[in-house]
């Protein structure tokens, strides 16, 4: 959807500069979709303040592309930190990330009047502070949910991290986000991220065991991340609230 440029300010102040992409084969119905969500992007950063967010710092067009001016982040992202490290990743590392993921989820779908559903989460999308803070970036399609909707207007995301919801059957709420967020921890602890869901409900595709891929994995964090993977919305933990205190409970070394 558009590029990423590490700039500086004119006090010298490092700044992310995201570039709306134009052109290309895109059609006139594409192009005006890309820049709703690119609009809608800068609209929901702009009133999100939270530790764990980027800042915006500025929106403006140049030469008919739209830009917008952001914090720059230093670190790894979560999928850097796997490919880097040879082995697993432990198991109190990932579920601490995993706390300040569901602290951060749970600022998101609390916001008034709508909440504000990510639906790209992943590990390319997180990024590692050298303090060990996890900041979650991207809203490149979030979407504010609303009351009533049968379904999103546009379905899109990334595919093995994507609830069955997302393809277009139903609206995505937070519980679509915790679908993504037990797809990212499964893959931090077996370097390898889940099968579709839409595989698993039409082709019956079953989940492969995370104890079985990596041994060192508790029965109690598998347990936290297979429910968060549940197909159904139902069937996933309810909000990101009730998963962080399960989290927070099954690991209270951590806080």
């Amino acid at each position: 959807m558009g590029w990423v440029y590490l700039a500086h300010d004119d006090k010298g102040v490092r700044r992310a500069v995201k570039e709306m992409k134009l052109g290309g084969s895109t059609s006139q119905a594409e192009l005006a979709d890309a820049l709703r969500l690119f609009r809608s992007e800068a609209e929901f950063l702009a009133k999100l303040r939270h530790p764990g967010l980027p800042l915006l710092v500025d929106v403006f067009d140049l030469n008919g592309k739209p830009y917008m001016v952001m914090e720059f982040i230093t670190g790894d992202t979560l999928e850097d930190v796997l490919v880097k490290n040879p082995g697993f990743l432990t198991e109190n590392r990932v579920m601490a990330w995993a706390e300040q993921l569901c602290e951060i989820l749970s600022y998101l779908h609390e916001q008034k009047p709508n909440p504000i559903i990510h639906r790209d989460l992943k590990p390319s999308n997180i990024k590692l502070t050298a303090n060990g803070v996890v900041r979650l970036l991207d809203f490149g399609i979030a979407r504010s949910y609303k009351p009533g909707k049968i379904r999103d207007t546009i379905s899109i995301g990334t595919a093995r991290y994507c609830p069955i919801e997302q393809y277009g059957t139903a609206q995505t709420d937070g519980r679509s986000d915790i679908y993504a967020l037990g797809a990212t921890l499964y893959e931090l602890l077996i370097k390898q991220a889940p099968p579709e869901s839409t595989s698993r409900l039409t082709k019956n595709i079953p989940l492969p065991s995370i104890k079985t891929r990596n041994p060192q994995v508790s029965a109690r964090a598998e347990g936290i991340i297979l429910k968060a993977l549940g197909l159904r919305p139902e069937d996933r933990w309810q909000s990101a609230k009730e998963m962080r205190t399960a989290i927070r409970s099954a690991f209270p070394f951590l806080i």
